[in-house]
C-alpha cells in the first residue's frame, strides 16, 4: 500500500532498468527503525528491477521526481520467510518512507566479472512497468537483430525465437540480455566477441572472427518461474530432483559450468529450510538432493581445474555422509591438485577402507604414490648435488 506524502514534479515516472537515487527510512510495523539513508546522510542508488526487494522496484516505478511516499510492503514484496537477520525477522511487513531524488538511465555491465563483455547501452522502447524479469529456467520468446559494433552493417534479423533461460545458447550474451529486460522491452546491447561468436565468427551470417557486435533484442513474452516459497515440500523435492537429473545430462555432455548451475539451483530450493526438516523429509533432502549435488559440483569443478571449489563441495558432501566413497575420492583428488599430498593419501586410504575393490580410487592412490616417489627422488638428487 502506497500513500503519497508530497507530490512530485510532472507526470513522468522511471522505467524498469532506470537507475534511481532516493532517501529512505525503513521501519517494522511497530515503528522500530532498521535502516535509514537519511541518518547516514548518503542517498541510496539502485536500478529498478535489480538487486532490491520486489516492493522497492514496484514502488519506485510509480514515483515522480521529488515525490515522497510511505509504502507498506507485505513479506512477499520484502524479505519473505527468510527475513534479513538480525534486524528484520521472518515474514515481516515493512514500512518505508521514500523520497525520489532523481533518476536516469545508465549503461549496465551485465557480466558477473564486470569485464565489459555485455553492456546494456540503452532502452529503445520501454516495456511493461513491472519489476518482473525472466529468471533462470524461464521460457521466453524474443526477436534479435545483430549488427556490427558501429551499427553500419546488419548481419542478421530474426522472427520470433523461443528459448529457456539457462539452456545452452549459441552465444553467452543472449541470456544476459534477456534477464535484464521487462516484457515488451526493446534494448540495445554492445557484445564483446567472447560473448558472441568468438574466434569462429558466424560465416552464414557474414560475421567475421573475433567480431564485437551490437545486439538489438526485443523481449516479446516470458513465463514466470514459480517461486520456491510457493511450493509444497513434494513439489520442491520433485523440481530439485528434476534439476539434478538435468545437471547430470549436461555433465555427461561435458557442459560443466551449465551443469553446476543446475545443481546449485537444485540445492537452492531447500536453502532456507533444510535445517528445520526432520525425519524422512530431512533424509530425502540430504541423500537424494544435497549429497549427490555436492558430489557432482565437486566433479564438475575438478574437470574445470577449480580445486578449491571442488574441495569445498566434497567436504559438504562428507558432512552429510563421512564414509561416502565418491566424496572421499573427490576430496583426495582436490587435495592432490592443491599439493596436499599427505591429506590426499589419507582420503584415498579411507575410501578404500570403505570399498577396498574400488578401481578408480586404487588407481588414484597408485598415481599419487608415484608422484610422491618421483618428488622424493628429485629432492634427494638436489640434496646430493648441493654437497657434490
Amino acid at each position: 500500500m502506497k500513500v503519497i506524502i508530497k507530490q512530485g514534479e510532472g507526470e513522468e515516472t522511471p522505467e524498469v532498468g532506470t537507475k534511481c537515487k532516493v532517501h529512505y527510512v525503513g521501519t517494522l510495523l511497530d515503528g522500530t527503525k532498521f535502516d535509514s539513508s537519511r541518518d547516514r546522510g548518503d542517498p541510496f542508488s539502485f536500478t529498478i528491477g535489480q538487486g532490491v526487494i520486489k516492493g522497492w522496484s514496484k514502488c519506485a516505478a510509480t514515483m515522480k521526481k521529488g515525490e515522497i511516499c510511505k509504502v507498506t510492503l507485505t513479506p512477499e514484496y520484502a524479505y519473505g520467510a527468510a527475513g534479513s537477520p538480525p534486524k528484520i525477522p521472518a515474514n515481516a511487513t515493512l514500512v518505508f518512507e521514500i523520497e525520489m531524488i532523481s533518476w536516469g538511465y545508465e549503461e549496465q555491465d551485465l557480466t558477473k566479472k564486470k569485464n565489459g563483455g555485455v553492456i546494456k547501452k540503452k532502452v529503445i522502447a520501454a516495456g511493461e512497468k513491472t519489476w518482473q524479469k525472466p529468471t533462470y529456467e524461464a521460457p521466453v520468446t524474443y526477436k534479435l537483430k545483430i549488427s556490427s559494433i558501429d551499427g553500419a552493417t546488419t548481419y542478421y534479423t530474426s522472427e520470433s525465437l523461443s528459448t529457456v533461460i539457462g539452456e545452452l545458447q549459441e552465444t553467452k550474451a543472449i541470456a544476459k540480455c534477456l534477464k535484464s529486460m521487462a516484457k515488451k522491452e526493446k534494448g540495445l546491447f554492445a557484445v564483446k566477441s567472447q560473448y558472441a561468436f568468438g574466434e569462429a565468427g558466424k560465416p552464414e551470417y557474414g560475421i567475421p572472427p573475433n567480431a564485437d557486435l551490437l545486439f538489438e533484442v526485443e523481449l516479446e513474452d516470458f513465463e514466470k518461474v514459480k517461486e520456491d516459497w510457493n511450493l509444497s515440500f513434494e513439489e520442491k523435492r520433485d523440481a530439485s530432483i528434476k534439476r539434478k537429473n538435468e545437471g547430470n545430462d549436461l555433465f555427461q555432455k561435458g557442459h560443466y559450468k551449465q551443469a553446476i548451475k543446475k545443481y546449485e539451483r537444485s540445492l537452492k530450493s531447500f536453502e532456507y529450510e533444510s535445517s528445520k526438516l526432520e525425519g524422512e523429509k530431512k533424509k530425502t533432502v540430504d541423500h537424494e538432493i544435497k549429497l549427490p549435488c555436492y558430489l557432482n559440483i565437486a566433479a564438475c569443478n575438478l574437470k574445470l581445474k577449480k580445486t578449491r571449489a571442488a574441495l569445498t563441495n566434497a567436504n559438504k558432501a562428507l558432512e552429510i555422509d563421512s564414509r561416502n566413497v565418491k566424496g572421499l575420492w573427490r576430496q583426495g583428488l582436490a587435495l592432490q591438485d592443491d599439493g596436499e599430498w599427505d591429506k590426499a593419501k589419507k582420503s584415498f586410504t579411507t575410501a578404500l577402507e570403505v570399498d577396498p575393490e574400488n578401481k578408480a580410487v586404487q588407481a588414484s592412490l597408485k598415481k599419487l604414490k608415484a608422484i610422491i616417489l618421483q618428488y622424493e627422488k628429485k629432492q634427494q638428487a638436489a640434496y646430493k648435488n648441493m654437497f657434490a
